[in-house]
């Protein structure tokens, strides 16, 4: 039998909109069993494409067809359809669920049917490609799309040049382009800036990365950069397991010397960037760390520091600080990065580092990572028109959490000064990540505030705390003793 599936946004309070969903579901209560097809078929066909966008933020996930069970995957639920299911509306071929996100999110998501068909939504005509193929994707009203990721007429392009790097370290070779910006003078006095990206055919092919440089460099937001497009062999071994040693002394001792012959490069390591994402993040942040002397710029996104349970982080944690800037970035819909992206956050803070990070109600994907390199970018390599913030910047002041001079105190307390009214949310996560409690979530006047978390039902040990006002947040631990 043909399906159909259909992905629409509803406002929760009165709206046109919202009101034909809503009818359509007191009418199918109200009606008779034999109605309830025509008063299904007649809204999607007053419906007939996805995603409809409101001022709010309520989805509802809707399939048309015959199913003994039906789900939605996605960024916001870890990819388990088990986690949002669908309710068959009474006696008709309509499933749906409704569910809440924030008006700036996005993230990839996938109608699941019988639990092991995996399809995309007809009706949604927005996909993001990503490692495993496309899904559909849904962005919210607020979400603001990456404009600088599209191809522009009437503007200078850089010239790519693709190459087999080969090793003596590694014993093998691997596919490197290089990206050189619009009017390239090999022999200008001032040499460039550079940058290298891990998981470089990914950024090529997924990213659209060489267009942001294009557009970047023509708007005036960053510098002419020279930019190094490398690939794994063995991806795992290399970024995050047995090879990363080997791995790095490849990059440092053969691959730069080898850029430095024949590009036009700065010296300076507080003008060479090295990123990558999930793994790629990780490797990005051992190289940085381990080779401040070639790398002064690190930029990680949705970097994978869970890998031997944190051993990364720990290390920068209790190590000398080392002259690094660093550029972080991750989401809210990553599952355990979206605590220790905060956690390292706060590490750099402590250390005394220079640094910027973003948090972005996202998933663990391309379409995040793509939509953002403009942030590292302009941090890192400024233009005369930059625009780059620093999410230091923050329109709130929030203390540690105080249960000082007693541990033992039931109630914890997190002071807040707010310079404008706004949305507030206290959330609690224990040390593995994993959602406590959200006490608090509401509209605050701007002043002094007193969150208070009641914590009484909890063992002792150290919690995250993440506070959020609009789409700005700061995070924190606080120890609990009982």
């Amino acid at each position: 039998m043909r399906s159909t599936i259909l992905l629409c946004l509803f406002l929760c309070c009165s709206t046109s909109v919202a009101q034909s969903f809503d009818d359509l579901l007191n009418s199918v209560q109200n009606a008779s069993s034999s109605e309830h097809q025509t008063l299904v078929n007649d809204f999607l066909a007053a419906n007939p494409t996805s995603p409809i966008f409101s001022s709010d933020s309520q989805a509802v996930f809707i399939y048309s067809g015959q199913a003994s069970s039906v789900g939605v995957a996605g960024d916001f639920n870890g990819w388990n359809p088990s986690n949002t299911p669908l309710t068959a509306l009474g006696g008709s071929s309509l499933w749906y669920v409704q569910a809440e996100f924030e008006l700036d999110a996005r993230f990839d998501y996938k109608i699941v049917v019988n639990g092991s068909q995996w399809i995309l939504d007809p009706r949604n005509a927005s996909q993001v490609v990503g490692g495993f193929g496309p899904n559909s994707e849904l962005s919210m009203p607020d979400y603001v799309h990456p404009e600088e990721i599209t191809p522009r007429s009437g503007i200078q392009m850089g010239t790519r040049t693709s190459s087999t790097f080969e090793s003596a370290v590694m014993g093998n070779s691997r596919s490197l382009e290089m990206y050189t910006p619009p009017g390239y003078d090999p022999l200008r006095s001032a040499p460039y800036p550079f940058i290298l990206y891990h998981d470089g055919s990914d950024y090529l092919r997924l990213a659209a990365i060489t267009t942001t440089l294009d557009n970047l460099i023509s708007d005036g937001l960053i510098q002419p950069i020279i930019a190094a497009f490398l690939n794994p062999v063995d991806r795992e071994k290399e970024y995050a397991t047995t090879q990363t040693a080997p791995f790095t002394e490849m990059v440092v001792s053969e691959l730069i010397p080898w850029i430095e012959s024949n590009y036009h490069i700065s010296p300076n390591a507080e003008e060479r960037a090295v990123t990558g994402p999930s793994y790629g993040g990780l490797i990005t942040t051992r190289q940085c760390f381990e080779h401040p002397e070639i790398f002064g710029l690190c930029g990680p996104y949705s970097p994978s520091y869970w890998v031997y349970n944190g051993a990364l982080p720990t290390l920068i944690a209790n190590s000398a600080t080392k002259p690094i800037k660093w550029y972080l970035d991750w989401g809210t819909y990553e599952g355990s990065i979206s605590v220790t992206g905060p956690s390292f956050r706060q590490v750099l803070e402590e250390k005394g580092y220079e640094h910027s990070w973003n948090e972005w109600h996202e998933g663990h994907s391309w379409g995040s990572w793509r939509a953002h390199q403009d942030e590292m970018l302009q941090y890192f390599f400024p233009g005369p028109n930059a625009t780059s913030r620093s999410s230091l910047d923050l329109p709130f002041e929030v203390k540690m959490a105080v249960n000082y001079p007693n541990p033992f105190s039931q109630t914890t307390r997190f002071p807040i000064d707010l310079s404008e009214p706004d949305l507030v949310t206290l959330t609690v996560f224990d040390s593995l990540g994993r959602l406590v409690s959200r006490p608090i979530e509401k509209v605050m006047t701007a002043g002094k505030h007193e969150l208070s978390f009641e914590s009484g039902i909890l063992s002792s040990g150290p919690y995250l705390y993440r506070v959020q006002v609009g789409n700005q947040v700061a995070d924190g631990v606080f120890t609990i003793l009982r």
